[in-house]
C-alpha cells in the first residue's frame, strides 16, 4: 500500500494537483499502473451521494404512481401463472411467476404490492449505472450523469411501472457487465462464478439473456480479453449458468420447445416488422433522444478510446446483440437492457475528454436538458396523467406512430389501454355468468 500511495502522489503531482476533476485525476493516476493496481486505485473512488439520491427518487416515483389506471394485462397473466408454478411456460421463463407469487403472498393483491419489486428494480438500475461509471474510473459527475440518464430513460420508466420480466432483465444483463468490468480491472478471477450465477438466474428470468451471453462471449474472443478463456473460472461460470438454467431447458425439451414454436408464429405476424434503420432509430426514442449522444459516445469510448478499449468486449457485445435482434426481427425494446453500460461509458467520456477542453459549463448544459426531457417523457411512459389528458398528451407527441405489435389501436396507446377497463370487463362477464341457468 505504501508503494501504491507513492505512485498515486506522483501521478497527482504530475497532473497539476487539484485542478482536475476526480475522474480525470483517477484516470491519470492509474494510466501506467498494472491491472491489479489500477483496480485497487479505481476502488478508492467513492460512489457519489447523488447516485444514492437518484436511486431513491426512482423507486419513490414508481411507488407514487403504481396505483394509477389498473392492472396491466400481462400482470394478470403472471399472477395466474404464480398460482401454478412450473419450470417453464409457453411464452416466458419461470422466474416472473415466482416473483408474482412471492409479492402476492407477502404484500397482497394490490397494484402497489404487485409493482413493489419492479419499483425496487428501478432504484437498482440507477444505482448500478452509477456504480459502473465509477468502475470505469468515473468521478462524481460521471456517476451522476450515468445515474440521471438511466433515471429519465423512457423505456426504463415503462419497464418499472408494472410487473414483468422486462423490469428485472436489465439488472441481470448489467450485473454481468459490471462483474466483467471488475474482472477486467484486475478483480478476483473467482468473480466469474458470480457471473455464472447471475447469468443463470437471468436466463430463468428471460431467455434473451442468451443473446447477451453470446455477445459477451464473442466480444471476449475478439479482444485482448480473450486471455480470460485460459482461466478455469470462466468455464466453471459457464457450467454454473447452464446448471441453473437446466430445469427450464429440460422443461422446453420435454414439451418439444414450445417457446421457439411460439416465436416462429408471432414474428412477422403479431410483431411489427421494421427495417434495420427503423430499429436503430427507435433505440433513440426508447432511451430519450437527448440521451442518444451520451450512449453513442459511450459505445465509441469502449471501442476506440485509448482508455476505454480495455473494455471493448462490452462494446462489441452491444453491436453483436443488435445485429442478432435485427436479423431475428426482435422487438425494438429487446436491446434496452444494454444501455446502462453505455450510459456509464458515455458519462466517463464526457468527464474525461470533454470537460478538460470545454470547462465546467458543460455540466449544467448536459444535465438540464436531460431533466427537462425526462419530465416531458414521463407521462408518455408511465400512467401519470388522468386518462382524458393522457389521450391528448400522447396524441400531441404522436406516440401511436411507434408500436411493436400489429394490433388495433384506439385513442390510448396500447401500453396504457392494456391497463384500463378491467373492472368493467369483469362486471360484464359476471353479469353473463350470473344469468346462466343453474
Amino acid at each position: 500500500m505504501r508503494e501504491l500511495a507513492a505512485a498515486l502522489r506522483e501521478k497527482k503531482n504530475a497532473a497539476g494537483g487539484g485542478t482536475l476533476s476526480e475522474g480525470i485525476q483517477g484516470r491519470l493516476m492509474t494510466a501506467d499502473l498494472s491491472p491489479e493496481r489500477q483496480h485497487e486505485c479505481s476502488r478508492q473512488l467513492s460512489l457519489g451521494g447523488w447516485v444514492y439520491s437518484l436511486a431513491v427518487i426512482a423507486g419513490l416515483c414508481h411507488f407514487a404512481f403504481s396505483g394509477r389506471y389498473g392492472y396491466f394485462r400481462d400482470e394478470l397473466y403472471y399472477a395466474a401463472c404464480g398460482e401454478h408454478l412450473a419450470w417453464g411456460y409457453i411464452d416466458h421463463a419461470p422466474l416472473v411467476a415466482l416473483i408474482a407469487r412471492l409479492s402476492r403472498a407477502t404484500l397482497g393483491d394490490s397494484l402497489f404490492a404487485l409493482r413493489f419489486f419492479p419499483a425496487l428494480a428501478a432504484a437498482a438500475k440507477v444505482y448500478l449505472s452509477g456504480w459502473m461509471a465509477r468502475e470505469l474510473s468515473g468521478g462524481r459527475f460521471a456517476q451522476l450523469l450515468a445515474a440521471l440518464t438511466t433515471l429519465v430513460a423512457p423505456i426504463y420508466l415503462t419497464f418499472d411501472s408494472f410487473l414483468s420480466m422486462n423490469s428485472f432483465e436489465p439488472l441481470f444483463w448489467m450485473a454481468c457487465a459490471a462483474i466483467l468490468l471488475r474482472i477486467l480491472n484486475g478483480g478476483d478471477e473467482r468473480l466469474w462464478l458470480l457471473f455464472g450465477v447471475v447469468a443463470g438466474l437471468g436466463t430463468l428470468n428471460k431467455h434473451s439473456m442468451l443473446f447477451f451471453g453470446s455477445g459477451v462471449f464473442a466480444g471476449l474472443c475478439l479482444t485482448a480479453a480473450r486471455r480470460e478463456f485460459a482461466k478455469r473460472w470462466v468455464w466453471l461460470a459457464g457450467a454454473l449458468a447452464l446448471l441453473i438454467f437446466m430445469p427450464n431447458l429440460l422443461w422446453e425439451i420435454r414439451h418439444c420447445w414450445p417457446t421457439i414454436a411460439l416465436l416462429r408464429a408471432v414474428i412477422g405476424t403479431k410483431y411489427s416488422h421494421v427495417t434495420p434503420w427503423e430499429y436503430v432509430w427507435q433505440q433513440s426514442l426508447l432511451t430519450l433522444p437527448l440521451a442518444t449522444p451520451i450512449w453513442l459516445a459511450g459505445l465509441c469510448y469502449l471501442l476506440f478510446d485509448a482508455a476505454g478499449k480495455k473494455y471493448a468486449a462490452l462494446g462489441l457485445a452491444y453491436l453483436i446483440v443488435l445485429a442478432e435482434l435485427i436479423a431475428l426481427h426482435g422487438k425494438s425494446y429487446y436491446l434496452a437492457p444494454a444501455y446502462l453500460m453505455l450510459f456509464a461509458a458515455g458519462a466517463v467520456w464526457i468527464e474525461t475528454r470533454v470537460l478538460p477542453r470545454t470547462g465546467m459549463w458543460v455540466k449544467p448544459a448536459t444535465v438540464t436538458p436531460l431533466i427537462i426531457g425526462g419530465l416531458i417523457a414521463a407521462p408518455l411512459a408511465m400512467p401519470i396523467l388522468p386518462v382524458a389528458y393522457a389521450v391528448k398528451y400522447c396524441r400531441f407527441w404522436n406516440v401511436q406512430a411507434v408500436h411493436v405489435e400489429n394490433v388495433p389501436l384506439a385513442d390510448l396507446p396500447q401500453f396504457f389501454a392494456d391497463m384500463y377497463g378491467w373492472p368493467e370487463q369483469v362486471h360484464a362477464l359476471a353479469q353473463v355468468f350470473n344469468a346462466l341457468p343453474v
